[in-house]
C-alpha cells in the first residue's frame, strides 16, 4: 500500500530535525503540514524539485516525505508522479549494489556526516531509517505501476519522465538512457555507438514498454521499436514477440 500510515513519521517527530534534504535541514515537515491543509502546486513543486531531489541526488528527507506525499496529493496531480519515477529513476546506490540500499539512505552513520548539515543524525535514527528502506524497496513496482498507469493521455515530455523510473525498476535502463540520447536530439545510429547493449530480458521490458505506448505517444513508440530493432540485430539478441509480430505485419504481401 502506497500510502502506508506506519511510514508516515509523525511531523511531531524530533528526527525531522535531521533529516536533511537539498540545502541542509530546511523543515520539511512544515512544508507536509502546509500541504496536508491544503495542496499548493507552487509548494509542492518548491519541495520536489529544490529540496527533496537536486541534480539527481536524493536525501533522507526525501525518502521520509514520499509517504506523505502520496497521501496528501491529490489522485488525478501528475507532479507527485513524475516525482516518484525520479526517485526511482536515481534511487540505486552504486556505492553499494543491494536491493534494499538506496542513494541517500545510507545506514552507515559517518555517510551522513556533511559539514553543510548543522544537526546530525545519530545511531537511533538509523533504524527509522532502515525502516524507510524497507518500505520503499517493497513499494518499488508499486509506484512503477502508478507511474504507467498515468501515462494515457498525457504530453510526450511528462510520458517520458513517467518512464525513466519504472524502466529503472523494472531492469531496463539501457532503454530509458537511450530515451535520454533520444530526447536530446541524438540519432539512432549515435545512441547504438555510445551505449552498451541489453540483455535479452532488458529487450523484453522495452517490448512490453512499446506496447503501452503504441497508443499513447507514437514519436516515442517508434523510436523505442526501432531501438529494440535496431539492437537486437546489433547484439546478436532474439527480436522480442511482439517486434516480431510489427515486422511480419509491416511486411510487403
Amino acid at each position: 500500500m502506497l500510502s502506508d500510515a506506519k511510514m508516515k513519521i509523525p511531523l511531531s517527530d524530533p528526527i525531522w530535525s535531521r533529516l536533511y534534504s537539498a540545502h541542509g535541514l530546511e523543515d520539511i515537515q512544515d512544508v507536509l503540514r502546509i500541504l496536508r491543509e491544503a495542496w499548493d502546486a507552487d509548494v509542492a513543486d518548491d519541495l520536489f524539485w529544490e529540496s527533496l531531489h537536486h541534480q539527481d541526488t536524493l536525501y533522507p528527507a526525501t525518502y521520509a516525505a514520499l509517504p506523505w506525499i502520496l497521501d496528501i496529493a491529490p489522485k488525478d496531480d501528475i507532479e507527485h508522479k513524475v516525482f516518484a519515477s525520479t526517485v526511482l529513476a536515481n534511487c540505486e546506490d552504486h556505492r553499494n549494489p543491494s536491493e534494499y540500499s538506496f542513494q541517500g539512505l545510507s545506514l552507515t552513520l559517518n555517510d551522513h556526516a556533511h559539514s553543510w548539515v548543522p544537526s546530525k543524525l545519530n545511531e537511533n535514527d538509523m533504524k527509522q531509517l532502515s525502516h524507510l528502506q524497507d518500505w520503499f524497496g517493497a513499494q518499488r513496482q508499486s509506484l512503477s505501476k502508478m507511474c504507467l498507469d498515468a501515462i494515457p493521455g498525457r504530453d510526450p515530455d511528462t510520458i517520458l519522465y513517467l518512464l525513466y523510473g519504472p524502466l529503472e525498476t523494472l531492469g531496463a535502463g539501457p532503454l530509458g538512457t537511450a530515451l535520454q540520447f533520444w530526447d536530446n536530439g541524438e540519432r539512432l545510429e549515435t545512441i547504438l555507438n555510445e551505449l552498451p547493449s541489453p540483455t535479452q530480458d532488458q529487450l523484453r521490458v522495452g517490448d512490453e514498454i512499446a506496447e503501452l505506448l503504441s497508443e499513447n505517444a507514437s514519436d516515442i513508440f517508434s523510436f523505442v521499436s526501432e531501438w529494440i530493432a535496431a539492437v537486437s540485430e546489433k547484439a546478436g539478441l532474439q527480436l522480442p514477440q511482439a517486434q516480431q509480430m510489427q515486422l511480419i505485419l509491416s511486411s510487403d504481401p
